[in-house]
């Protein structure tokens, strides 16, 4: 009798575990709002990916590339596409598959699969494997219905198919090494250190040229070596420290309110004003052996600058071994305006707006410790109207800022946001370590 009530007890609670679990998998309600599909394989790298997406206006962007590292085919596809891979997700009950899909026995090299999809209701789906997936055909009709909307499109995003723009003769830069483009297939490093014997085969790379209001840039993707590189347009007299200068200066940019009610404006072009009726006081950015600094020089005086969340302190700078520390105090500058506009002259909101405009390299993200990297990461996110339903801490934030509406949400991420979202995640992976002169918790 005690083996038997055992035994029942037993099963009752896995039966109770699996009802449990399959209580949490539902149809998310309300529209699908994108979809993306992507395989690869283990060595080869991917060799199909494509997204569907509902744009601002409503339209739906597809964007796809169906063999290994080929071009992408862009084009807008009919708005009751979604519904129909809305419709797929729900008859073949994708939205119940399992987070991961694994075979029974190790594989060494293979295949893998990821599905993701975001619906009007702010909930997703993410389901993915190795080398192992699920029973039915819901896979195979996402990729019909995608494969059909492809169908002889001409495909787009080689280099050579940009044609508004002069590529052969160009040099760019992505903060630590300077490149010239002699024509569409050969890249020549001409300063820097190398760290690939072949830097460039058109086979292996796909480039995307890009544009903000304040950069010509392009990303060069390679799957196959997992390599990613964002390069700026430069010449020859735009280096590394030029980069560093100038990005070092916008985060400085904006109107501040010190305690005695002084004005301090900090303009892009390394001048700071009392009032905006002042012509301004040229200032510098104090340089070491290894760079430039978070000092700055404006005539006799002299501040290490340390950025906060609401503005920045001011401290007289100690030299140091490494560099510079905090001395005395000077002044607490209290934000009043962060300067950050773009070329239409619309204010971006946000402390950190700046990195919704220049694509910021490692130098830059390293100034910040990872509690500050993982709140200018949600700062972008939050400019799109991103809920933060896991997040209480940074919903509660972001409530407070007057510019936050999460009833407004847009997926459609410019692409130097979308590079510096990526570009935040990998460094908040890495566990940076300190120490981080330029801000202090407050």
């Amino acid at each position: 009798m005690k083996i038997k009530f055992v035994m029942t007890a037993f099963i009752a609670s896995m039966l109770g575990i699996l009802s449990a679990c399959g209580q949490k998998k539902h149809m998310p309600e309300g529209a699908l709002l994108s979809i993306e599909y992507t395989r690869s394989g283990t060595m080869a790298g991917y060799e199909y990916e494509a997204h569907v997406d509902r744009q601002d206006n409503g339209s739906v962007l597809l964007r796809a590339s169906y063999v290994n590292h080929g071009p992408l085919v862009v084009k807008y596809v009919d708005e009751s596409t979604l519904k129909e891979l809305r419709d797929i997700i729900e008859e073949e009950k994708i939205y119940a598959y399992k987070d991961h899909y694994t075979p029974p026995f190790e594989v060494l090299d293979g295949y893998g699969w990821h599905l993701y999809a975001r619906f009007e209701n702010h909930e997703s789906i993410s389901t993915g494997g190795s080398n192992a997936g699920p029973d039915g055909n819901g896979l195979g009709r996402i990729i019909g219905v995608i494969s059909k909307l492809i169908g002889d499109s001409k495909p787009k995003g080689w280099l050579e198919e940009d044609k508004d723009f002069k590529w052969e003769g160009s040099s760019w830069t992505d903060g630590f090494r300077e490149f010239r483009f002699d024509n569409e297939e050969d890249i020549v490093m001409i300063a820097g250190d190398a760290d690939e014997t072949t830097w460039f085969d058109k086979s292996d790379w796909r480039l995307e040229h890009k544009t903000s209001d304040h950069q010509e840039l392009f990303e060069a993707i390679n799957y196959s070596r997992n390599k990613y590189y964002v390069f700026e347009r430069t010449d020859k007299e735009k280096t590394r420290a030029w980069q560093q200068l100038r990005n070092l200066r916008m985060l400085c940019a904006g109107t501040y309110q010190g305690k005695n009610g002084k004005t301090y404006i900090f303009t892009r072009d390394g001048m700071f004003k009392n009032s905006d009726k002042d012509k301004g006081i040229a200032y510098s950015i104090v340089k070491n052996k290894n760079g430039y600094t978070n000092v700055l020089r404006a005539g006799a005086n002299q501040w290490l600058v340390c950025l906060t969340d609401s503005g920045m302190n001011l401290y007289q700078p100690q030299t140091a071994a490494n560099g510079y520390k905090r001395g005395k105090l000077i002044d607490v500058l209290k934000m009043t305006d962060n300067a950050s506009d773009n070329s239409n002259g619309f204010s971006i909101p946000g402390r950190w707006a700046v990195f919704s405009e220049i694509v910021a390299d490692k130098h830059m993200l390293s100034l910040f410790p990872p509690k500050v990297l993982k709140r200018i990461s949600d700062e972008i996110l939050a400019r799109y109207g991103h809920g933060f339903y896991n997040d209480e801490e940074a919903k509660a934030y972001f409530k407070k800022q007057p510019w936050y509406d999460d009833d407004n949400t847009n997926y459609n991420m410019s692409p130097v946001d979308e590079i510096n979202s990526r570009e935040l995640r990998e460094m908040r992976d890495s566990k940076p370590t300190g120490p981080w002169p330029w801000f202090e918790s407050e």
